[in-house]
């Protein structure tokens, strides 16, 4: 990814773009005046923590470019019962322009002794985690199946349930805890989750009181509608016109196009990169360069030499032939 040029708007005009540490792009915004609807309304709590309103979850960062949201969810204690269960896992996002990524999640379990399977539509996948238990000597801090196990998820997923039965403790007790299942980013899994574990010898009680939540990621969509259609380009702004649209697995994005930047979804969002002003964005060895809308050109004075032929006067030159001088 290019970093920008000049930092350009990403909220709508008059609106504010930042609650602490996270950006709040366009179709987010702080009250209705800012978002496009209610499902992208925030509200920044004590000037520091963003929250997405109509789920009442912390976010953790919201990015155009890939089209995610990342929240704070509560995880799901597992108790130590021998009869199998089924509870409801994490928030229902039904009625939402949210679901959950395929590309960015895995279901967990963490603890061992514990067969989890996921249920979604009344039905139940063939994704399942069982983790066993490590060794005195172990030194496994990956989440791997040992203490630890994650699965894929099926597309399309707003709301889910598990089915689980545990064998961890030795004895069957609804009043302990012997694991906790949740959806979580894989960025998560990898970096985070052994700082929770906090595993005893005995494996009775091996959680971490403080573990309450893990971020998980949500892809959102947005389309624009123009003129009864869905689109990305705004037709009355000429910057506007650089979007595209993808339909992936049902999420609409759009893209400003090579050569510009900003937010796609606000009107004369895109706007143009000037390549001449930083000069690891352009190929200008020799000559001046020219920013033109989406592009730039370089101009060649007289006697540089490109592919054995000299220039008899200044001209506009192809940046890539530029680079191969």
């Amino acid at each position: 990814m290019i970093q920008m040029a000049v930092a350009v708007p990403l909220a709508k005009p008059n609106c504010t773009e930042k609650c602490g540490n996270v950006i709040i792009p366009y179709p987010f915004g702080i009250g209705q005046n800012c978002s496009a609807n209610s499902s992208y309304t925030v509200s920044c709590r004590n000037q520091t923590t963003l929250w997405l309103s109509s789920i009442d979850l912390e976010v953790i960062e919201i990015s155009l470019e890939n089209g995610t949201i990342t929240l704070n969810q509560p995880v799901l204690p597992i108790n130590c019962s021998y009869d199998q269960k089924e509870l409801s896992l994490g928030i229902s996002l039904l009625g939402t322009p949210f679901i959950f990524s395929m590309f960015y999640n895995k279901f967990v379990v963490l603890g061992c002794k514990n067969v989890v399977k996921l249920r979604t539509n009344e039905t139940t996948t063939d994704e399942a985690c069982v983790a066993i238990c490590r060794g005195p000597n172990s030194t496994d801090i990956s989440c791997n199946g040992v203490d630890c196990c994650q699965a894929s998820i099926p597309p399309q997923l707003q709301e889910m349930n598990i089915i689980y039965t545990s064998t961890g403790s030795g004895v069957s007790n609804n009043n302990s805890t012997c694991g906790y299942t949740f959806l979580a980013d894989q960025k998560w899994i990898q970096n985070d989750y052994k700082k929770y574990r906090g595993f005893e010898v005995n494996f009775l009680y091996p959680f971490d009181d403080t573990f309450v939540y893990a971020p998980v990621v949500l892809d959102w969509k947005f389309p624009i509608i123009y003129d009864g259609r869905v689109s990305c380009e705004y037709p009355s702004h000429y910057n506007s016109y650089y979007g595209e649209f993808t339909n992936y697995e049902d999420p609409l994005r759009c893209f400003c196009e090579t050569g510009f930047e900003g937010n796609p979804y606000l009107d004369e969002g895109c706007q143009d990169i000037d390549e001449c002003s930083n000069s690891t964005l352009n190929y200008c060895f020799y000559g001046q360069c020219i920013n033109t809308q989406g592009s730039y050109t370089c101009e060649i004075a007289r006697s540089i030499h490109f592919d054995n032929v000299t220039t008899s006067s200044p001209s506009d030159v192809d940046p890539l032939l530029s680079a191969t001088s």
